[in-house]
């Protein structure tokens, strides 16, 4: 996956390949501030929020990154 302009905040690789990162739609909500890793980025290029996987969220994820 590649970020636009986009620089993720506290980015971790996983033991499984997968990365962690604070989640930019929940940052802008007043969440995931501490950058607590909410968003999940799996090797495929899917990803998802462990706290908020609704279609809405993940299309403001889509925005925010700038990925189609």
């Amino acid at each position: 996956m590649v970020f636009n302009s986009y620089i993720p905040v506290n980015l971790k690789r996983q033991a499984d390949g997968s990365m962690v990162c604070q989640c930019p739609a929940c940052a802008q909500e007043g969440r995931d501030l501490r950058g607590k890793n909410h968003l999940k980025i799996f090797p495929s290029g899917r990803f998802n929020c462990v706290v908020d996987d609704s279609i809405e969220h993940k299309n403001r994820i889509k925005q925010i990154l700038e990925i189609d």
